[in-house]
């Protein structure tokens, strides 16, 4: 079926809003948000009064719970982000915890997009996340999961650098569409690009 624009984004672990501000700075329309701090939802609230915020923990809801606001969208591409808490799978974190239930969110992020398959979805978190159990563990079953309903998937560790961004920083980026194929964005800088130099 043909869409309208903007794209209309969910964002499931918004925090204040950092990781979608860069949607809404192209034009997506950032429709719904979910977090469980209620610091967090105040800071979010100021950042993006045009949305609909609800706080709660994404285990205790169900997916019912957002059906009004995707009903909404109907003939409008929808983009589900789910940038999970990276704790429990970054290098820094010294004091892992076996059991820390914030490992499992991607699992219920899952569920979500099972149940409304979103034209777009988009993952970003530590290098470590896909590591975590890697045969058979939550990163390897989402990315399973979207290829079973028919997602084109392009996911890889990209370097902030590589892009322009004056900090060394390297983060998972997973992309997946149900509108055709896709694939991660070229390197801008650096060795072999127009910008041989990093900055």
């Amino acid at each position: 079926m043909p869409y309208c624009l903007p794209i209309k984004v969910f964002d499931f672990f918004s925090g204040c809003g950092g990781a979608i501000q860069e949607f809404r700075q192209v034009g997506m329309d950032i429709v719904f948000a979910l977090d469980n701090d209620l610091a967090t939802a105040y800071t979010f609230r100021k950042n993006f009064p045009e949305t609909y915020f609800l706080c709660e923990d994404i285990t205790r809801m169900t997916v019912e719970q957002i059906r009004p606001q995707i009903d909404a969208c109907q003939g409008y591409p929808v983009l589900f982000s789910g940038c999970a808490p990276c704790q429990p799978f970054t290098k820094q974190n010294t004091r892992r915890r076996s059991g820390d239930k914030r490992g499992t969110l991607l699992q219920y992020f899952k569920q979500l997009v099972k149940t409304y398959l979103p034209e777009l979805v988009f993952v970003e978190n530590v290098p470590g996340v896909q590591k975590v159990n890697s045969e058979g563990g939550p990163f390897g079953e989402f990315v399973e999961t979207l290829k079973s309903r028919d997602y084109a998937v392009a996911y890889d560790i990209l370097a902030s650098q590589d892009y322009g961004v004056p900090q060394m920083r390297r983060r998972l980026v997973l992309i997946a569409s149900r509108l055709g194929p896709l694939a991660l964005p070229p390197k801008t800088h650096g060795p072999g690009t127009a910008h041989p130099a990093y900055w």
